[in-house]
């Protein structure tokens, strides 16, 4: 969340060096673990004794960035992890994030309410644009998600349908 507030407040005349595919070419490569990162993300999950705590803790800045975005310049780009990104491309890179992190907290909670579907619209456009055309497979927009960010292994069906794209998954980590 604090990363996406810095970035808003971090506009930059400088030209966009990367979109909202090839950022993640550049963050998230496949087995590209950042164990720091996820020690981090444990240790602060495991501060509250309650997911709703979490959730309570998170609503005023997510208020803040759901603000600072809707009153955003679409023309403004930011910088943002030593890169500039334009507006757009930054928020749909957020939009992919949530949608992908509430398929990991909710994968194994049937009754759980989806992702957003526009969120995930978005996260098949970046996926579609990783690969270079659009996916030839069937996939709902979540399981697409699921297995283009390597949450869910193709089976052996689904690799056959893929042929020799099934090579590139997942196609960001």
């Amino acid at each position: 969340m604090v990363e996406i507030l810095v970035a808003l407040a971090s506009p930059t005349d400088r030209p966009a060096d990367t979109d909202f595919a090839a950022y993640w070419r550049d963050c998230c490569a496949p087995g590209g673990l950042d164990v720091g990162h996820a020690r981090f993300v444990r240790l602060v999950a495991s501060a509250y004794a309650r997911p709703t705590a979490l959730v309570a803790h998170l609503r005023k800045p997510l208020g803040a960035v759901l603000r600072l975005a809707r009153s955003a310049d679409p023309e403004q780009r930011l910088d943002f992890q030593e890169h500039v990104m334009p507006m757009g491309d930054f928020l749909a890179t957020w939009a992919v994030e949530a949608a992908v992190h509430h398929l990991d907290l909710t994968l194994e909670l049937p009754d759980a309410p989806p992702p957003v579907p526009a969120s995930l619209a978005v996260a098949r456009d970046t996926l579609d644009a990783l690969l270079g055309r659009p996916v030839p497979v069937a996939w709902d927009d979540a399981t697409y998600a699921l297995k283009g960010s390597g949450r869910v292994a193709l089976t052996g069906t689904e690799r056959d349908a893929l042929g020799a794209l099934a090579e590139r998954f997942p196609l960001f980590g």
